[in-house]
């Protein structure tokens, strides 16, 4: 609402809040190899505003820039997000924890230490810096889109009042 009530030349951005959730989940896997185990609460926590931003920004973006027909993007949005996280599961981590897991006397198939989760945490940091890389990609284009739509109303308007008063001259 604040942001909305502002001038449209003053108005932030919707799609800068895609940028946050990136850096979330970059700081998490980072976190998740580094810090010892008492202190994994500080990325599960970076984890968790990484899911709470990334809602919040699938809302308010998908809301704004898709109005007219939100429904079929939001399902199609949500679509892709089950079909990355299928196929991180199986071919990722599912992959990468086999081949560390060993089976214990009772028969379980265990993996502990770093070493089960270390490639996949990798991964992910490596993919959440290009995601960030991309957002600020996108952002950047966004705003040149923006400014040139602005300054062709601009120029347009300032067209139609020209024609106007030259009109009322006569």
């Amino acid at each position: 609402a604040w942001n909305a009530s502002r001038p449209l030349e003053k108005r932030i951005p919707i799609i800068i809040a895609y940028c946050a959730p990136s850096c979330f989940l970059c700081l998490s896997s980072i976190l998740f190899l580094v810090v010892p185990t008492n202190a994994l609460i500080l990325p599960m926590l970076f984890g968790g505003l990484l899911n709470g931003s990334y809602a919040a920004a699938l809302v308010l973006t998908v809301r704004t820039i898709y109005s007219i027909d939100v429904a079929k993007h939001y399902n199609s949005l949500f679509l892709f997000d089950l079909i990355g996280a299928v196929i991180c599961n199986r071919f990722m981590f599912g992959e990468l924890m086999t081949k560390h897991s060993f089976t214990d006397e009772d028969g379980n198939v265990r993996c502990f230490g770093r070493k089960c989760i270390q490639t996949s945490f990798i991964i992910l940091a490596c993919l959440s810096v290009l995601a960030f890389l991309a957002t600020l990609v996108m952002y950047f284009s966004y705003m040149r889109f923006v400014r040139a739509t602005r300054e062709e109303r601009e120029q347009a308007s300032r067209e139609t009042s020209e024609t106007t008063s030259v009109r009322n001259v006569e």
